[in-house]
């Protein structure tokens, strides 16, 4: 399964630093090299279809998963205190 930036995905990412955003790119290239990238994922309790990625102690990516398509977009990224709002 592929991973794909929404707008507001690359939003998010964009406004990191280089040292974070380089760090989830990696990641997320990890995960999508795996046979089933959900694996890693913990599904969002109030939002069906949801899941949130964890990168190191305090970032979280957020997708939605298009099972048709068979890929995950990348909603948002943020620092965990924030991400939920």
């Amino acid at each position: 399964m592929e991973f794909e930036f929404t707008e507001s995905g690359l939003n998010s990412l964009k406004k990191l630093d280089n040292s974070t955003a380089k760090n989830i790119l990696k990641k997320i290239k990890y995960w999508e090299s795996a046979d089933n990238p959900l694996k890693f994922a913990i599904p969002l309790k109030d939002r069906q279809g949801y899941f949130r990625f964890k990168v190191a102690k305090n970032w979280r990516v957020i997708v939605a998963v298009n099972y048709k398509a068979s890929r995950l977009e990348i909603l948002e990224i943020g620092h965990r205190s924030s991400i939920y709002e």
